[in-house]
């Protein structure tokens, strides 16, 4: 366990594609409702924390170096 001190209450992950999509799915599933899947970015809140879930583009930039 820790404790830290922050200044903001907002999370941001960047996830690949196919994760996003199935961490998309899963948070419908668990609260039983139906979305359109976003493009590349979407939030939920738990408490007083904003976790943000955006996708990562590192699969574009690494093929096209």
């Amino acid at each position: 366990k820790i404790n830290i001190n922050t200044k903001s209450n907002t999370l941001i992950l960047e996830v690949s594609n196919d994760d996003f999509k199935t961490i998309f799915n899963l948070i419908q599933k668990k609260y039983n409702q139906k979305f359109e899947i976003p493009d590349n970015t979407f939030k939920i809140t738990i408490g007083v924390l904003d976790i943000i879930f955006n996708t990562s583009n590192r699969e574009i930039l690494f093929a096209s170096a």
